[in-house]
């Protein structure tokens, strides 16, 4: 009996673990089939989306040809006309000889530092052509002389606004180095093709740096002219500071005093300008006086970052 128990027990077990597999296998087999109905569905769409499109023109319709042939006519005339009005008032100069570019640096030199004047500009300022105007300096390679030229161009018209907007002093003038043997263009970092045009360039870049004194209304008039000028200058970073404060005090002798200085120079009020007591003693109230105002600025010192760029004129068939 207790034998018939335990075998029909196993049995029953055993029933359970088919059952259930059983079960399993026809829960995969329903999922498997269901991904499989979509995987169908997906393929046909496609084969039916394919046959379309094999079957179909693969040649645009004679309309859509002309209008595209009209586009293409309007994207060439804006190409060309923003090639044009980019490259309008840039600098065109062809010169090749390094004796010629000698002689222009020299007159360019002389004509600035005049326009300049003594007070702006100081004796023997080079303008960043010091490599070609030292004692004993050597004439530029003559596959140098285009750019050198245009970089002279440039800091002229530049120096040229400096000294319309009457800045106070011209401290240094910074130009991109690109000249040289290898040896000094890897101590220096310098970049041999800088402002260079090569084959497919749109553009290529100048760049300056300018380092000046000037009032804040000076200032202001310098950014002005660059931005009206015709040649494409972009003004990069720009830094300045105030050697000294605008306001400060001026000290008059103490009160009671009737001169300024020592007793050899009495006091003139009308020509020192001072109020004075009925007895000629300067006023408590006039030993000290904050000054400031127009005449009294102290002018900033400007560093300023300056980019020339230059446009290839993009031509069209």
């Amino acid at each position: 009996m207790i034998m018939k128990n335990k075998t029909q027990l196993i049995f029953m077990i055993g029933a359970s673990v088919a059952g259930a597999l059983i079960v399993g296998c026809a829960v995969l087999l329903f999922l498997s089939h269901s991904k499989l109905k979509k995987v169908e569905q997906s393929t046909k769409a496609k084969q039916v989306r394919l046959e379309a499109l094999s079957s179909g023109d693969p040649f645009p319709s004679e309309e859509n040809v002309q209008i595209e042939l009209k586009n293409g006519e309007v994207l060439r005339s804006w190409l060309k006309t923003l090639s044009s009005t980019a490259a309008e008032g840039q600098l065109n100069l062809d010169m090749r000889t390094p004796s010629k570019f000698r002689r222009l640096l020299g007159r360019t030199v002389t004509q600035l530092t005049r326009t300049g004047g003594a007070g702006v500009v100081s004796e023997n300022f080079f303008f960043g052509f010091s490599r070609y105007l030292t004692e004993g300096s050597e004439l530029p390679q003559p596959g140098h002389v285009s750019r050198l030229a245009k970089q002279l161009a440039v800091v002229d018209r530049v120096c040229g606004i400096l000294f319309d907007a009457h800045i106070t002093h011209l401290k240094g003038i910074t130009r991109e180095v690109f000249e040289g043997s290898r040896k000094e263009m890897a101590l220096t970092g310098a970049n041999s093709s800088a402002g260079e045009l090569k084959e497919g360039d749109l553009y290529g870049k100048l760049r300056f740096k300018f380092e000046f004194s000037a009032t804040e209304d000076a200032f202001f008039d310098v950014m002005n002219r660059i931005a009206s000028n015709q040649l494409f200058m972009s003004v990069g970073t720009i830094q300045y500071t105030k050697p000294q404060a605008d306001v400060h005090e001026d000290l008059i002798p103490e009160a009671g005093k009737t001169s300024l200085g020592s007793e050899e120079a009495p006091l003139d009020p009308e020509e020192q300008e001072v109020e004075v007591d009925d007895q000629g003693r300067l006023f408590p109230s006039r030993y000290r006086r904050i000054v400031s105002g127009h005449g009294h600025e102290v002018p900033m010192e400007i560093s300023m970052e300056l980019n020339v760029f230059q446009f290839v004129e993009v031509k069209t068939e």
